[in-house]
């Protein structure tokens, strides 16, 4: 593999050809005419590898932000040509709809465009195609085993969670519990587990993204027959009430307030309602919604100069109110905290020491194979439930909210 002029190249040419280079050019310079351009000359390169990620020029487009440009890119090919397109996976297993999951300005005439053109193609497949076609694009599964659904909920993409749920399951309730079972497992996790995973990695970062998240969990808690997952543990055996209440940033019990006049203008911000139904993807996800006590809450904002950051210490307030939500819902159906983890053998909590060997070989060998043995321990197991995490880790809400 050699390097030349910028451009990959692998013995005997150029990894790409010449009409791709060019459209990988317009795509960095943003300049999306020339790109259609490029492709209606040029019209098989569809099918081909844009990038190393080996993603095709159609999830490319996605990235335009506009449903004209995939709609004129999906009109110059064949209806069979068309469905290689839409369900070409790229190197990790994700098709152009697992990566329009990860799109925060969702376009959802871009997602129905995808639904209606997949329906078309498929419609015109050859029976010994149809047989051997695979699972809808809904339903198709990367390498990590998760669907678009999956994936839309780990990055916070509530709108595509919404609008997917709204047009595609709205039949009979026990049929829509069948179908999205497939949406609720990957090969690791579960959807709500992995909400809570990504919720303690940005638990640092901006608050906005937090607060998406405590969405999103309420969301699937409440739309996706959540409360069947809330008891199902991850690879290190925790439930979704052990890793929340690992997440003490979340809850107001955890939050620092030094002066009063902080502690008295988070005791008069208003409290939010949060419907879920109205929630996006947008900067309005997280509250300004109506509730009886305050009324519209765009006319009970204080002006921002009243107090310095009060802007910041209002979106706090509504993460911890979402926070705590999402706590008395998995309280509700966690009964952990009824294992009593005293009935350990005694053994257990024994040191062992190893027979005196002579042989330092035997005794060397046999010191690993028990470092070996307490690490998988470790890794497997824990004996905490969610009443003493949250209590080692200062969250009030949680113990409370189970003693209630």
């Amino acid at each position: 593999m050699g390097e030349k002029s910028g451009e990959i190249e692998i013995e005997g040419g150029s990894m790409f050809s010449e009409a791709m280079r060019g459209a990988q050019n317009a795509y960095w310079a943003q300049d999306w005419k020339a790109f259609r351009q490029i492709f209606e000359k040029n019209k098989k390169e569809l099918l081909n590898n844009f990038d190393l990620f080996e993603d095709s020029a159609l999830t490319i487009a996605t990235r335009s932000d506009d449903p004209k440009l995939l709609q004129d890119l999906l009109e110059m090919l064949s209806e069979q040509d068309r469905w290689l397109a839409l369900t070409k996976p790229n190197c990790r297993g994700n098709t152009i709809l697992h990566n329009i999951a990860l799109r925060k300005r969702l376009s959802v005439r871009m997602v129905e465009l995808i639904f209606k053109y997949e329906n078309q193609a498929a419609a015109t497949l050859p029976e010994e195609e149809k047989k051997k076609r695979g699972p809808r694009l809904l339903e198709r599964k990367n390498e990590r085993g998760e669907t678009p659904l999956f994936r839309a909920a780990a990055f916070g993409n509530l709108k595509m969670l919404q609008h997917v749920f709204a047009s595609h399951f709205v039949e009979a309730a026990q049929s829509e519990v069948d179908a999205l079972k497939i949406h609720q497992y990957s090969k690791t996790e579960t959807i709500l587990l992995l909400v809570l995973i990504a919720n303690i990695l940005v638990c640092t970062s901006i608050q906005r993204s937090h607060c998406l998240l405590h969405y999103v969990a309420l969301w699937i808690i409440s739309k996706m027959n959540g409360r069947s997952l809330v008891m199902e543990l991850n690879e290190r055996k925790f439930t979704c009430l052990e890793l929340l209440a690992s997440l003490p940033q979340a809850f107001r019990s955890n939050y620092p307030m030094e002066s009063s006049l902080t502690k008295l203008v988070y005791h008069l911000l208003p409290d939010e309602r949060y419907q879920l139904i109205e929630a996006t993807n947008s900067s309005e996800s997280c509250g300004h919604h109506t509730d009886i006590e305050t009324g519209p809450h765009e006319s009970a904002k204080p002006p921002i100069s009243v107090f310095t950051g009060i802007e910041s210490l209002w979106n706090d307030k509504r993460n911890h109110q979402l926070a705590k939500r999402v706590a008395e819902l998995l309280v509700k159906h966690d009964f952990s905290w009824q294992i009593s983890y005293s009935n350990r053998t005694i053994q257990d909590s024994q040191v062992q020491l190893p027979p005196v060997l002579y042989n330092v070989e035997k005794r060397k060998q046999q010191l690993e194979q028990k470092e070996e043995k307490e690490d998988d321990q470790t890794k497997l197991q824990h004996y905490s439930t969610p009443l003493f995490i949250a209590a080692s880790t200062g969250i009030e809400e949680i113990p409370l909210g189970t003693v209630n």
